[in-house]
């Protein structure tokens, strides 16, 4: 069943309508009452213009729920007929977060309806409310609104104004339940539902008080909008302010930073949506420091003139007909095709009002990407396709040279647009700003696109689905030994067999050239090849022989293997590496290496090991870090627990080998430290008499269960983890740490 469209529209068609709802409440009780004080005569019209929207939103909120609902229903199920979209709601209604957010949405809904519902008037007491029954001159407040005096009519319809104050807090406590129905309830972290609640809310503020808004321009006199729309550049500041900042921070969580926002679907639709954010921001200033201000003006020169013109302006010498009666026709009549804004209030409004037209389309476009994005998996989670053939150099930011030269331009950028927004707004100093804004672009230091921009590929910044783990690590050393060996060399340093009767010597895969690379470029070369200058193809690619999972494997191999290198001619690891994923047996729980962030863990190397060694390892904790026992042959019903755990992965021993310089015979006695963010730190060989970063014997627990002699180590080590702690992995490969 295709939901491509349904499911995007009702979802999109429901946030509108709860959107506008809520803006309209937001309007009746914010500025309403000032527009009734203001203008009692023409507030009525607006007044029922607003019920009559208030009552078509909630008919729209009400009808689009029970259509999203089933459409929901049949994507978290996977339907294909509509039998089993009608078995499929149910569920969803009762058994998931989704149902429970949407039953209480239409609960708070009903009771919105409920609040703001009104007993049709009586004859008589019409009379008295309605400001076309009777003597206009003391025509009472519109229904819902009071006019300050203490009468019983006031009385009721103070009342009325609470009720429109629950009404209000009950729409907006449905909004709020947006992040249960979308990507932010999928995440565990309370920020994010935060920001998804501010963002929604001042989206509501501000978006859903743009149609009130334009019916007052439309419905009342200039001087009275003015009013409107003043008093909502305070609120409208506010909602702008935490609506864009709401939207940066889940922009760079939900698309996976900057990339994500260029390189996958989601992304660039929520790059569209914040390019619609920025023209309506580039509106609301039009509005607030221009259009606003010539009405306000033109209005108070049309009150001036009227003011100052006489009641009868024939000159007494003056025949009818004359010059001098001609000249004194009403200056309404100079409101003509030269009128400026600023002099003719009619020419103001009617920009106004196409401009509020405009930004009303705007957030109805941007409420409609919203819902798509919605139905969207973030870029986070998507696979990224980078779609330009270069990338920047991310060595370009460790030259603080370049990095100054970047800095100014940037600086000099921004003043050059903040130059064309003066330029935009003010006609006496725009000449000046666009001279000034064109001078700061040609002068601004950017280096040459050669010095900072890098070839990319489609590929560049994709990852391994299933991570730089152990497992891979094992295959991509066997695909290595049948598919490169030959070439490359057992150890990828390209001094293979075959590699003196090649036209190009093969490069060093385990040296700086590697590092310079992200796996998403490893893996395109190695499934598509290479060429040289001249296009004569240096090395085949393997796609159509190997499934990507191969190839993928084939890249963390390279990093293990460059790795393992690496330690082995420094004693450590001088490029930043993660340690390979593991399944882990901790006491009773299945984990996996991942889940131990935020902890040290001690890695043990023990070609055997007893019951009695780990039951001395878990009496030997101390306190520093989680110790992790790699065995060489995995046995069942260890005793474990949360501090002593095992590795279950068959593969560990021979990828943890490979990274740390060794092979699989040599490798038992070995230790490493894996720190806090998941980096391998240091290093400990079985005849070593320290660790690589620094010097610290093996703990008492270890050298006991090596039947080596005991020394006392608790101090060294936590010595050594408070340096591990102190200095973090702050250098990233090629921008992208593996």
């Amino acid at each position: 069943m295709d939901l491509s469209f349904a499911l995007p529209a009702a979802r999109g068609l429901h946030l509108t309508a709860l959107v506008g709802l809520f803006g309209m409440l937001a309007y009746r009780l914010a500025f309403l009452p000032a527009l009734v004080r203001a203008d009692r005569q023409g507030s009525v019209a607006l007044t029922h213009s607003l019920d009559a929207w208030t009552w078509r939103a909630l008919a729209l909120v009400l009808v689009s729920a029970f259509v999203w609902l089933p459409l929901q229903a049949a994507q978290t199920a996977g339907a294909e007929d509509w039998s089993t979209v009608w078995a499929a709601t149910p569920v969803l209604t009762l058994h998931t977060g989704f149902g429970h957010a949407w039953s209480l949405r239409l609960l708070l809904v009903i009771g919105t309806a409920l609040a703001i519902w009104r007993r049709k008037q009586s004859p008589d007491s019409a009379n008295t409310a309605h400001p076309n029954a009777g003597d206009t001159t003391a025509a009472a407040a519109p229904p819902g609104l009071h006019d300050g005096s203490d009468s019983p009519t006031s009385s009721a319809l103070r009342g009325y104004d609470g009720r429109l104050m629950l009404a209000l807090l009950l729409c907006g406590i449905a909004l709020i339940l947006q992040t249960e129905m979308g990507h932010a309830a999928a995440s565990d972290q309370t920020w994010i539902s935060i920001a998804h609640g501010i963002h929604i809310l001042a989206a509501a503020m501000w978006l859903g008080a743009l149609l009130p808004l334009l019916l007052t321009v439309r419905q009342l006199a200039p001087a009275v909008a003015v009013l409107a729309l003043r008093r909502f550049s305070g609120v409208g500041s506010v909602a702008v302010t935490a609506l864009a900042g709401s939207a940066l921070s889940l922009a760079w969580e939900w698309a996976g930073g900057w990339v994500g926002l260029v390189s996958t679907d989601y992304g660039r639709l929520l790059l569209a949506k914040l390019v619609l954010l920025v023209g309506l921001l580039g509106l609301a200033a039009l509005h607030r420091w221009r259009l606003v201000p010539a009405l306000g003006n033109s209005a108070l020169g049309e009150e001036a003139r009227e003011g100052a013109a006489p009641a009868d302006t024939t000159p007494k010498n003056a025949a009818p007909g004359n010059a001098a009666t001609e000249d004194a026709t009403p200056v309404a009549a100079s409101c003509t095709h030269t009128a400026s804004i600023n002099s003719c209030p009619a020419s103001a409004q009617a920009r106004l009002r196409v401009s509020l037209g405009i930004e009303v389309l705007l957030g109805l476009i941007t409420l409609a990407l919203a819902a798509g994005l919605a139905t969207q998996p973030p870029g986070v989670h998507d696979l990224a396709v980078w779609p330009f053939a270069w990338r920047p150099d991310p060595a370009v930011l460790a030259d603080e040279g370049y990095v100054r030269r970047l800095t100014q331009a940037a600086i000099m950028a921004l003043t050059a647009g903040a130059l064309l927004i003066v330029a935009l707004f003010s006609r006496r100093l725009r000449v000046w700003a666009l001279a000034g804004s064109l001078c700061l672009l040609a002068a601004a230091p950017l280096p040459s696109p050669s010095l900072w921009l890098i070839p990319a590929y489609p590929s560049s910044f994709q990852h391994a689905p299933n991570g730089f783990d152990a497992e891979s690590i094992v295959l991509g050393q066997q695909r290595f030994a049948q598919h490169c060996a030959s070439c490359h060399g057992d150890d990828a340093s390209g001094r293979g067999p075959r590699a003196a009767s090649l036209p190009m010597w093969p490069p060093n895969l385990a040296g700086h050239m590697l590092w310079d690379r992200t796996d998403g470029e490893v893996f395109w070369r190695i499934g598509h090849g290479l060429r040289n200058a001249a296009g004569t193809q240096t090395m085949p690619g393997f796609a159509a022989e190997l499934p990507e999972d191969d190839i993928w494997a084939l890249v963390n191999f390279l990093f293990a293997n460059a790795g393992g290198m690496s330690a082995d001619k420094h004693g450590g690891w001088i490029k930043p590496l993660r340690a390979p994923v593991l399944q882990l047996q901790c006491g009773e729980d299945m984990l996996a290496l991942d889940s131990l962030r935020g902890q040290v863990v001690h890695v043990l190397a023990m070609a055997d090991v007893s019951s009695s060694a780990l039951a001395e390892l878990a009496r030997a904790d101390n306190g520093l870090a989680t110790t992790l026992v790699l065995l060489r042959n995995p046995l069942p019903d260890l005793p474990t627990s949360s501090r002593v755990c095992t590795a279950i992965d068959p593969s560990a021993w021979t990828a943890y080998a490979q990274i740390a310089g060794l092979t699989p015979d040599t490798f038992a006695g070995t230790q490493i430290l894996i720190d806090r963010e998941g980096w391998l730190r240091a290093r400990y060989l079985a005849n070593d008499t320290g660790w690589t970063l620094p010097d610290a014997p093996a703990p008492r627990a270890w050298q006991a269960a090596q039947g080596a002699a005991l020394s006392d180590s608790h101090a060294r080590l936590a010595d050594l983890i408070r340096r591990i702690d102190a200095a973090p992995v702050e250098d990233q490969r090629a921008g992208h740490a593996h």
